[in-house]
């Protein structure tokens, strides 16, 4: 599974039963940056994703799944549900504003009481917050999205909110800007996209990015969103983060009939002139941390990718999977963590890591 088969793939998340599995710890050595080490992993059954990762300090910290949100207080190593889908909920994102308050975003099954009139329409948006860490969520209310001609969501992918309180959603039916007062959201202004956005970020100085399918890149910019698609014929873009000046987008493109996708990633300093920063030889890259002048990129297959030197260039360093690695999340430049296909969880610390710890086993209800 990856996050572009998510994005199109909502009713296996909610249709799917979880499966029990057990989280094995593997031994750990040095934090050099080819030694990234499997802290967890699932065994058996059919398990989910990572989609996102969260770490508030050295050992505590949140892992999101399409089917359940869980917490880990050992770095890593082992990992117990918090909260879980009941099959009705696929969750899609993770995101904190800082380490009390953060939102679940995806997707939910709407019910015959939903007041809806589309018989097509056979899902909704989801939004959750939390203002304690993640210990307890509160559904946020979307009801104000209906007064917006075209606000056909069926689920919010990203978000981020800017230091006004601005809070900007993305997902497959365009962009919202609006405020979230308490559990509600009040919806400033939509804007449509019939291609389905992926990611959405935002800064101090007010910039304002949004990616997806289709090569899409949209910029806020003179009080509305202005879209430059990428001439690329079949990219799309999984991850836009603001670094400093510089914007960066990563994702894909087809291999023209091949089997498999390229890598894909790109750095702007003023949003018109793009430079071509891509790994060689990488597949779909879904993630990237940058941290002063050290940087990460994860992708498909395994894929690690480090840069020392501000993203001017990128050197594939040694994986211990080869499952797809979708989400990444760095305290520091020494210190990150990696989630992706089967639950694994890779983790480069050098205290962390210098004792290995014996996982226990747990299921998901």
């Amino acid at each position: 599974m990856n996050r572009r088969g998510i994005i199109t793939g909502l009713a296996l998340w909610l249709a799917a039963s979880l499966a029990a599995f057990h989280m094995d710890a593997c031994s750990a050595s040095s934090g050099a940056v080819d030694r990234w080490q499997v802290l967890s992993e699932a065994t058996g059954g059919h398990p989910t994703s990572f989609n996102s990762l969260v770490f508030f300090d050295e050992l505590n910290g949140l892992g999101l799944t399409a089917l359940a949100l869980v917490n880990t207080n050992d770095g890593g190593r082992n990992w117990t549900p918090v909260l879980e889908s009941a099959g009705t909920r696929g969750f899609y994102a993770m995101w904190f504003s800082d380490q009390q308050r953060g939102w679940i975003l995806g997707t939910e099954r709407m019910s015959a009481a939903s007041g809806v009139s589309s018989s097509t329409q056979k899902s909704k948006p989801l939004m959750l917050k939390t203002n304690d860490g993640g210990t307890t969520w509160l559904t946020v209310n979307l009801n104000d999205l209906s007064s917006f001609a075209g606000a056909n969501f069926t689920l919010f992918s990203s978000m981020c909110v800017d230091p006004s309180g601005k809070a900007w959603i993305v997902g497959d039916a365009g962009i919202v800007e609006g405020t979230i007062e308490s559990d509600k959201l009040r919806t400033i202004s939509f804007t449509g996209s019939s291609r389905a956005l992926n990611s959405v970020a935002c800064d101090k100085a007010q910039q304002v990015w949004a990616v997806g399918d289709g090569g899409l890149i949209m910029r806020y910019q003179g009080q509305q969103w202005r879209t430059t698609p990428y001439a690329h014929v079949g990219s799309y873009f999984l991850r836009v983060k603001i670094v400093g000046p510089e914007v960066w987008l990563a994702g894909g493109t087809s291999r023209n009939g091949q089997a498999g996708n390229r890598g894909l990633l790109l750095s702007s300093r003023d949003g018109q002139d793009w430079e071509d920063r891509t790994p060689s030889a990488s597949e779909t890259l879904y993630d990237l941390e940058l941290k002063g002048s050290e940087g990460w990129v994860v992708g498909a297959g395994g894929g690690i990718y480090h840069t020392g030197n501000g993203g001017l260039s990128w050197a594939k360093v040694r994986s211990p999977t080869n499952s797809d690695l979708l989400a990444i999340f760095f305290r520091d430049e020494r210190e990150g963590w990696i989630g992706g296909d089967k639950l694994i969880v890779l983790g480069l610390n050098s205290n962390l890591l210098a004792t290995p710890r014996t996982a226990r086993s747990w299921r998901l209800l």
